[in-house]
């Protein structure tokens, strides 16, 4: 099977290499708007660079789309339209509206669209996953997620901001871990310096369908450097995954986490995110994260949003897609 990868930042890197070592693709093809970052990457990888984006879509039974978030879902649409099985990186857009006709679109077609939602794949989530399925009752989650990374406010306006570009993972992984729908959204972000600025820290607290609630405590330039902690509580007991630091009656003073890049953190994940698309490409897996998956996370995103820039609950259901708000966290 060839496939086709568009865009080779740094997760695009990250699934050439898996796209290069599996067993099950014959050639991969790589297109990216900065030309020399593409032959550079493809000659370390053992890929083969084509000169625009028509050619690659033309010559693939597959497409992994890395490229920047504007770009989606044009593309998206080209490869629907051509039936491609197509892998998208989150998020597939930053409107609503779009990931919900790209929805349709697809279904009407009969064609595959994986949405990246990594944290699904990763081991010791899914351990986590398994373990909460055996158990009753609302469901109590603290999540910790924090990175070193110090993004520009170029960077994240063009990002969608802390929640579209960060904090997606944890809410896409919210649904997923849980099996549970989010109701209700309240958010408060820590106050940057300039007003008119992206914040860098905000924790969400969220109503489950089950009765249960979560928080989400998530920042990018954190002290605590990267981690992604996960505590679930509820009738069977008390499960905890993560850097979690040693209990002490007394406060104690603690070094950022050894881990220094996320990619590092999720490499086991990002290889089975990347087997399990290829899977279904070749007609033998199931989609384990599609576009109506898309849709009902992004509806979290944007309650989110909604609700840092209010300062209001915001009840999910109200946030549909033909009815998105357009505001955007402190513009």
């Amino acid at each position: 099977m060839r496939v086709g990868l568009t865009g080779v930042g740094r997760v695009g890197e990250v699934h050439l290499k898996n796209l290069c070592g599996s067993s099950g693709v014959s050639e991969v093809l790589v297109h990216d708007a900065h030309r020399a970052r593409a032959e550079s990457v493809a000659e370390e990888h053992g890929a083969r660079v084509v000169t625009s984006f028509d050619d690659l879509l033309c010559s693939v039974d597959a497409l992994v789309v890395a490229s920047p978030t504007e770009t989606h879902a044009d593309i998206l649409d080209r490869a629907i339209a051509r039936g491609v099985p197509t892998f998208c990186e989150k998020p597939v857009s930053t409107e609503l509206v779009e990931i919900a006709d790209l929805a349709v679109t697809a279904a009407q077609s009969q064609t595959d669209v994986q949405v990246g939602f990594h944290y699904r794949f990763d081991p010791a989530l899914r351990t986590l996953a398994a373990g909460l399925s055996t158990t009753d009752g609302p469901h109590q989650v603290r999540v910790h997620s924090t990175t070193e990374f110090a993004p520009s406010q170029e960077y994240l306006a063009g990002a969608g901001g802390l929640i579209l570009d960060k904090l997606i993972h944890e809410l896409d992984m919210l649904r997923w871990l849980t099996g549970a729908e989010v109701s209700h959204v309240s958010a408060l972000a820590l106050s940057p310096e300039a007003p008119a600025s992206e914040p860098m820290t905000a924790s969400l607290t969220l109503q489950l369908n089950d009765g249960g609630l979560a928080t989400i405590w998530g920042a990018y330039r954190s002290s605590a450097g990267f981690d992604l902690t996960v505590e679930v509580e509820n009738t069977g007991g008390v499960q905890v995954m993560g850097s979690r630091r040693p209990a002490t009656e007394m406060p104690t003073q603690v070094g950022p986490s050894k881990i220094t890049d996320f990619r590092d953190r999720f490499a086991t994940a990002y290889e089975l995110e990347m087997t399990a698309f290829l899977d279904l490409a070749q007609g033998t897996g199931k989609n384990p994260s599609d576009l109506d998956e898309a849709v009902r996370t992004h509806q979290l995103v944007e309650a989110a949003r909604t609700a840092l820039l209010t300062g209001t609950v915001v009840a999910v259901e109200d946030i549909s897609p033909r009815q998105q708000s357009k505001g955007k966290t402190r513009t």
